[in-house]
């Protein structure tokens, strides 16, 4: 069925009602997790360049359950001593392959961005969450071996390629055991051609000590690549440019002290809009991040901790996280603004209710924090944006 669907949608043919029917039948598969190469299926909807059909496609990936069950208090999590405070349950893994493909379109269909070549052997996904780069990755490279790592077991949702081989555990533990396991025995030092991780903000403590450790089992010549984001929010006045908020490079002084609060680029254009002070419940959100030896703003940081660690040929891109798809902003960012507003929205409120609790605050100031969010984002008033980083570095 899977070949089928994306033959129909290669057609030239674009009634109301094959519209409709690839609409219907997008549900349909993704609902009864059919045959279907989801991966393939977004680069043929993205070559045919119908936005209307990638639209359909990232929201029939969930059901219509997903934003009271997003909200519901019988969740499940991660049953280990690690900082991450994020659900692992199927709820989670819908939310996550809904945002890999909202993050494909948002990067042009670019996920990997380290100039890997053909000489690749061994490649590592920490914090691989569904397997789904895992999988992209080892479609890349067949002939390397591709290793995805996490906290909790890998969901059975795609067909596991012949190079791919799942971890279950804390990567930073794995590193420290040394060969006392067989698991620890595969990070060792100088065996990795590649190390890609993304979105650990929410639960990798002590960043320095993270990327030493990928640095150090990188082989030389080996990339690292980390995605990340930043909680520090900006306010994007009317008269910006548009051209502003398009993907971009940036150069950060590595040399700098890491610092929480402050974007630290090379003047870019944006930088005026940080919004100073930060908003109260980003700052109840860092604080409580901090708490946890986290670092809120881990996607500026990303190249002063790659520096430190020994890498070299540090590069820097950045992709806006919008809400509210105010007017300036790309199709792709649109796009992404609208899982943001449907998706984040919630994400962050349950953080603010879970970290508040966690932290023993009255529990009228989290609401009015919440409050204060759902202001922030749904007024108006605000034209509300975060940065998304892409921080690549090779060992020397």
């Amino acid at each position: 069925m899977g070949n089928l669907f994306i033959l129909l949608i290669q057609s030239n043919y674009r009634s109301a009602y094959f519209i409709d029917y690839i609409f219907r039948a997008t549900l349909i598969t993704c609902r009864l997790k059919a045959n279907i190469d989801r991966t393939a299926l977004f680069y043929t909807l993205k070559q045919h360049n119908n936005q209307a059909l990638l639209t359909a496609f990232s929201i029939m990936l969930l059901d219509n359950k997903l934003r009271e069950d997003a909200v519901s208090a019988d969740r499940t999590y991660h049953n280990t001593e690690a900082a991450y405070g994020l659900p692992n349950d199927s709820i989670e893994h819908k939310r996550l392959e809904l945002q890999h493909f909202n993050l494909l379109e948002l990067m042009g269909g670019r996920i990997i961005h380290a100039p890997l070549g053909p000489d690749i052997t061994h490649a590592l996904d920490i914090g691989c969450g569904t397997g789904i780069i895992t999988h992209e990755i080892a479609s890349k490279l067949p002939d390397a071996i591709v290793t995805g790592i996490d906290l909790s077991p890998i969901p059975a949702i795609r067909p596991k390629l012949p190079n791919i081989q799942y971890l279950q555990g804390d990567f930073n533990e794995l590193v420290r055991a040394g060969r006392s396991t067989p698991e620890a025995a595969k990070f060792q030092p100088e065996t990795l051609d590649y190390i890609f991780s993304r979105l650990l903000v929410m639960g990798m403590p002590h960043w320095q000590s993270y990327v030493s450790s990928v640095a150090q089992l990188l082989r030389q010549g080996g990339w690292a690549e980390i995605q990340e984001w930043a909680c520090v929010w900006y306010d994007a006045p009317a008269s910006a440019s548009p051209e502003a908020f398009l993907p971009h490079d940036v150069s950060y002084d590595s040399t700098n002290e890491v610092n929480e609060d402050a974007l630290r680029s090379d003047e870019h254009s944006t930088d005026p809009y940080h919004i100073q002070p930060q908003p109260t419940w980003s700052a109840l959100i860092n604080e409580a991040l901090r708490a946890k030896s986290l670092d809120p703003a881990a996607g500026n940081n990303i190249a002063t901790y790659m520096h430190r660690a020994g890498l070299t040929d540090i590069t820097t891109r950045r992709y806006i996280w919008a809400f509210g798809g105010w007017e300036g902003l790309s199709e792709e960012a649109k796009t992404f603004s609208a899982y943001a507003d449907e998706v984040l929205t919630l994400l962050i409120e349950s953080l603010l209710q879970r970290f508040g609790a966690e932290m023993d605050v009255d529990p009228r100031e989290i609401e009015n924090c919440i409050r204060e969010f759902r202001e922030d984002v749904r007024s108006g008033k605000r034209r509300l944006y975060t940065w998304y980083s892409v921080t690549v570095g090779r060992k020397p």
